[in-house]
């Protein structure tokens, strides 16, 4: 349930946090997406765990990845974006349990009307849990 907070609230929209999604949340300035924790198959597939399309305005921010890297062994682990469903990042580490990559978040610049899909990908055979947190600031 949505905090109700009064007009003069100087917080953009006085909207509180509902869960984890797969779309984009735009408070004021600055914008957020967390995936909560989602299983990802053991399988090769990308797994799209944040998906959206910008408006009339153009994002500058991170992308973040966490989970359990260590059980995945000497398995791949991979991360992909999509703008417009042109790849743009497709970045796999093997073995998976050194994972510098993934140290840092990873900038990224979204332009205008564009649609971004991120995913996971790991090959360890078992279905594993892992998180996406993007954040940054909206350019109108």
């Amino acid at each position: 349930m949505a905090i109700i907070l009064p007009a003069s609230n100087p917080v953009a929209g006085g909207e509180s946090f509902t869960g984890p999604q797969t779309a984009l949340e735009i408070l004021g300035d600055h914008f957020y997406g967390y995936t909560g924790v989602q299983s990802i198959s053991g399988t090769s597939a990308v797994n799209n765990m944040l998906t959206f399309t910008t408006g009339n305005y153009y994002l500058v921010g991170t992308i973040d990845v966490q989970g359990l890297f260590n059980v995945i062994g000497n398995g791949n682990l991979g991360l992909e974006v999509k703008l417009n469903d042109a790849i743009v990042v497709h970045s796999v580490q093997s073995p998976a349990n050194d994972h510098t990559i993934y140290d840092t978040p990873m900038p990224i610049i979204i332009p205008s009307y564009t649609n971004l899909k991120v995913g996971m990908l790991q090959n360890s055979g078992s279905d594993i849990d892992f998180e996406i947190i993007m954040t940054g600031r909206v350019y109108r």
